[in-house]
């Protein structure tokens, strides 16, 4: 398993539901920050990124916090308003999965403070395993995400994904190339036990669970980046690839 060599620091790390204003700006600055080192941004002067996915209550942020940092997160854009992000680049192998009636969500706006694989590898499974089962209590029993071609090997390998479309341009991560990976619940259930068996054989907390709701004056703040950012909320738009 990839905790079990991880120092006991790694132990100190709390996984939840991004449940207060504080975390969900922490996960915001830490994307935005992690975006722009890569590359994968443009500046903008709130520090942070925030897609007009965020501002939908099918929109779920997921963090790790060291005390009270956020040290990683990731985002899970449900089905809904504004589709998903993948529409923009996969309309059709979306649209293809929707019509056999599979309750999707997507998997995006990936940061890690550390830099240390080992130490990512750690905390990105435990977040992922914590989205499965938030996901699966909403519901939703498939998982879509892109991702650099580079990192489809991890999602691949260690995360149990699996190819959905080839090669496309993100263009609001800077022209980046991405790849489609789909992830299956109810299929690794049947062709992948080991795979299911690592996102549920083992029930997270009902603590990791609890949310509440973005107040009016977050929403009022986050929807100004957006538009910051030349973000038309009124159209789908890609939040970036998943790194």
């Amino acid at each position: 398993h990839p905790d079990s060599h991880l120092p006991s620091r790694f132990a100190m790390l709390q996984f939840k539901i991004a449940a207060s204003a504080a975390e969900r700006e922490g996960a915001f600055r830490l994307v935005y920050a992690n975006y722009l080192r890569q590359g994968l941004g443009a500046p903008n002067h709130f520090g942070m990124r925030v897609t007009p996915f965020h501002l939908l209550p099918t929109t779920t942020i997921f963090v790790a916090k060291l005390e009270d940092e956020v040290v990683a997160t990731c985002t899970l854009v449900a089905d809904g308003e504004l589709g998903l992000p993948l529409d923009a680049m996969y309309a059709g192998d979306v649209d293809r999965q929707r019509s056999r009636g599979i309750p999707l969500a997507e998997v995006s706006c990936l940061a890690d403070r550390r830099k240390s694989p080992s130490r990512f590898l750690g905390t990105f499974t435990t977040l992922t395993k914590l989205m499965a089962q938030y996901a699966q209590r909403q519901g939703i029993d498939e998982l879509l995400a892109a991702v650099h071609p580079r990192h489809s090997r991890f999602y691949q390998r260690y995360l149990g994904f699996e190819p959905m479309a080839g090669l496309a341009t993100c263009p609001h991560v800077q022209g980046q190339p991405a790849v489609g990976l789909r992830l299956s619940f109810s299929q690794s259930a049947i062709d992948n036990r080991a795979v299911y068996d690592m996102y549920f054989a083992e029930p997270l907390p009902e603590s990791a669970f609890i949310t509440d709701e973005m107040s009016a004056e977050e929403r009022t703040l986050y929807s100004q980046v957006c538009q910051e950012s030349g973000l038309d909320l009124s159209a789908r738009e890609p939040a970036g690839v998943a790194m």
